[in-house]
């Protein structure tokens, strides 16, 4: 259900080769890793700013979900 409120073309998941969702933001430009264990993984931050954005945006679509 991620995967059709955060738009097709913004994720990536394919469970053989990786355990996660890999979701692109484009704003901020950081990728998030989400886990079946509902643990996630936040890359491509250079503050602590952009990845508290990038955790408020990926909770609130995984919420609408």
């Amino acid at each position: 259900m991620v995967a059709l409120t955060v738009g097709v073309e913004q994720i990536e998941y394919e469970p053989e080769q990786f355990s996660a969702l890999i979701y692109w933001l484009e704003k901020p430009s950081v990728v998030v890793m989400l886990f079946a264990s509902e643990k996630m993984v936040i890359t491509g931050c250079t503050t602590k700013n952009t990845a508290t954005e990038a955790l408020e945006i990926a909770v609130s679509k995984v919420l609408d979900a």
